[in-house]
């Protein structure tokens, strides 16, 4: 499983403009409206949990009762 800061950096290099993180599947990320693979392996449960806790930070906590959160981030890098 890629870092955080790693996988926004291939999405990055890939010329992405959102990258999707969905358990079971590889990490996707859309570019010039096609999706595509970024990575090669399925991401695991625990992978998952992972990159929601660096996405969310503070808000976790909220995911964690409800069950479920929508994430979307910004990087002042222009990945999303």
């Amino acid at each position: 499983m890629l870092d955080l800061e790693e996988l926004i950096a291939r999405g990055q290099e890939s010329g992405a403009s959102d990258i999707h993180i969905v358990c079971g599947l590889p990490v996707k990320c859309r570019v010039d409206g096609s999706i595509r693979s970024l990575t090669a392996e399925p991401l695991s449960h625990e992978d998952c949990e992972a990159y929601a806790r660096a996405l969310a930070g503070d808000e976790y906590a909220a995911m964690e009762r409800i069950g479920e959160l929508d994430l979307s981030r910004s990087f002042l890098c222009g990945a999303r």
